[in-house]
């Protein structure tokens, strides 16, 4: 990992603090960063993004007038946008749950996945929940996982965004991104029965 990992649990980011300028990509803010050789970027966006009929209907996830970072699908045609989230320690918060919000309204075709930076390895565990795909709800969803079997590391996070190769209808969009601490689950016995 390059940047000061997050430690302070739980950790929140809704990307609407004045670091994230909308329009702005590359380094965008807060240790987010755009992945390089990849030829296409996150943005940080605010309302509808610019193609009508894909991305978000009137803006964030909260308000609908806050921030949120997408990849656009016009002009980009069939790309893969890197976006790597800053590094996380997960020794601090070994149980931990990983949500975000994101927003694939439009002609489908296009494909989010979520990637795990391995330090044993030195390279990332691609798809460490299954691809999802777009165009299958036209608004905001939830996305949850539990982080456990990846605890007692310091790691990051790598979404690849694709967009669809024949259709600019592919934005995606993500917001409200949060690393809580799980429930903790008491499997204790309360009684033994003996027959």
């Amino acid at each position: 990992c390059q940047t000061k990992p997050i430690f302070d649990f739980p950790y929140y980011q809704t990307f609407n603090s004045t670091d994230f300028q909308v329009g702005q990509t590359i380094v965008l803010a807060e240790d987010w960063v755009n992945g390089t050789g990849d030829f296409h970027d996150w943005w940080v966006g605010q309302g509808q993004t610019p193609t009508a009929g894909t991305g978000p209907k009137i803006g964030d996830v909260g308000t609908g007038t806050g921030k949120y970072l997408y990849m656009e699908a016009d002009g980009h045609l069939g790309q893969i946008a890197q976006l790597f989230s800053p590094c996380i320690d997960l020794y601090q918060i070994p149980n931990a749950n990983i949500k975000f919000y994101l927003n694939m309204r439009g002609a489908g075709g296009n494909e989010f996945h979520v990637d795990l930076y391995d330090a044993s390895t030195q390279s990332y565990l691609n798809d460490i929940i299954p691809v999802i795909n777009g165009g299958q709800v036209d608004d905001w969803f939830h996305v949850e996982f539990n982080a456990y079997q990846y605890r007692n590391t310091i790691t990051q996070l790598r979404f690849r965004g694709k967009t669809n190769p024949t259709n600019a209808l592919s934005d995606i969009a993500l917001d409200s991104f949060k690393i809580v601490y799980a429930p903790l689950v008491d499997i204790r016995m309360e009684s033994i029965e003996i027959s």
